[in-house]
């Protein structure tokens, strides 16, 4: 009887044979893990036209959109006259109201 081992595993990638299995796995760790980290690295999918234009567009579209925010803001505060005094319980001004009109909320209930 002889003592000759043989081969049982055999890798993967390469073919090369091992009698035990954790040799095997131990050369499948060192030999080809760099090969396999570097393939996915090389075949990452790249972001298409779509995924590198639209994110730009939309913060084009919110700048524009808070542009027109803020003239709108600077027509408002140019309509209020600049002496005006707003009453903070109703938010009505009480200049420039014809008399008839100053004592409106009196006459409808104190809206």
């Amino acid at each position: 009887m002889t003592n000759e081992k043989t081969a049982s595993f055999a890798c993967k990638e390469c073919g090369q044979e091992f009698t035990l299995l954790s040799e095997m796995r131990a050369h499948s760790a060192i030999a080809h893990a760099a090969e396999a980290n570097q393939a996915l690295y090389h075949t990452a999918p790249r972001a298409s036209a779509f995924q590198k234009w639209f994110p730009t567009a939309v913060l084009g579209v919110l700048t524009l959109l808070a542009i027109a925010q803020t003239i709108e803001v600077a027509k408002l505060r140019a309509m209020i006259a600049p002496g005006a005094v707003i009453n903070p319980n109703n938010g009505a001004s009480t200049t420039n109201l014809p008399s008839n009109l100053q004592n409106l909320p009196n006459m409808v209930g104190g809206c």
